[in-house]
């Protein structure tokens, strides 16, 4: 339970560190949080254990859909995603 007048929050898990690219997109004009890092990609990510996770990834292209993924890092609670060695 909470106190009034303040908000839960919760931190992101990665349950699994690897997947296949549901979706992408490249964001060129971040929002104030990621002034400066612009552009970027953000992956939609469909994990090995069924679940699905938005995180960034680790280049300027976007990969293309279907390719498989792992996660290489934790930038606070976004998952930072490059080619799995599997998919190469």
């Amino acid at each position: 339970m909470t106190e009034t007048g303040t908000r839960a929050r919760s931190r992101a898990t990665v349950v699994t560190d690897a997947g296949t690219v549901y979706s992408h997109t490249t964001i060129r004009v971040a929002g104030n949080a990621h002034v400066g890092e612009a552009p970027f990609v953000l992956l939609l990510v469909d994990r090995d254990d069924g679940g699905r996770q938005l995180g960034r990834y680790r280049g300027d292209e976007p990969p293309a859909i279907g390719t498989r993924v792992e996660v290489v890092e934790l930038v606070g609670d976004v998952p930072v995603y490059a080619p799995s060695e599997e998919g190469r």
